[in-house]
């Protein structure tokens, strides 16, 4: 009977990540929202990806606890497949919608990525045209300081 409670603790760590992934989904919407926005707040965008990465770090502690409580009952689910034919049922149909969001998840990171960089390269060439106008304002001020001409309206007569 040990080995039914380390199985449902799988399938309920199955059942975390799903959820959790699902989260990081949501994340990766409002991620493409705030890349696609005409003010693009860096600040933002990484505030995103700082909860993303937390959701990440639980996911990772529950791959390890299922890894962990798998290596322990491995032999007793393989040699008593019958037996426990319904939780495997649940773990296999968790595993097919982990697989499904995971594909998911990174077909749009990548699609973020390049959203991302596309948003960087439009920064970096608005401070290139920044500094390329300022420098032309700054040389024309300097060059229009050394002239000392006279005013060529003014009224000579006295």
């Amino acid at each position: 009977m040990e080995n039914k409670s380390y199985i449902d603790m799988m399938i309920d760590s199955l059942k975390k990540k799903i959820v959790l992934l699902e989260k990081i989904s949501e994340y990766n919407d409002m991620q493409k929202q705030a890349v696609g926005a005409d003010g693009f707040d860096v600040d933002d965008f990484d505030g995103l990806v700082e909860e993303k990465n937390k959701l990440i770090l639980e996911i990772n502690k529950l791959d390890d606890g299922f890894e962990t409580i798998y290596r322990r009952i491995k032999e007793e689910l393989q040699q008593n497949k019958a037996a426990y034919a319904s939780e495997i049922q649940v773990m296999q149909e968790c595993i097919g919608r982990i697989v499904g969001l995971t594909s998911s998840i990174e077909a749009e990171e990548k699609r973020i990525k390049a959203e991302v960089e596309k948003q960087f390269s439009k920064l970096k060439q608005n401070i290139k045209e920044t500094r390329k106008n300022s420098a032309a304002v700054s040389s024309y001020y300097k060059s229009m300081s050394k002239i000392d001409t006279e005013p060529q309206f003014m009224d000579r007569k006295k």
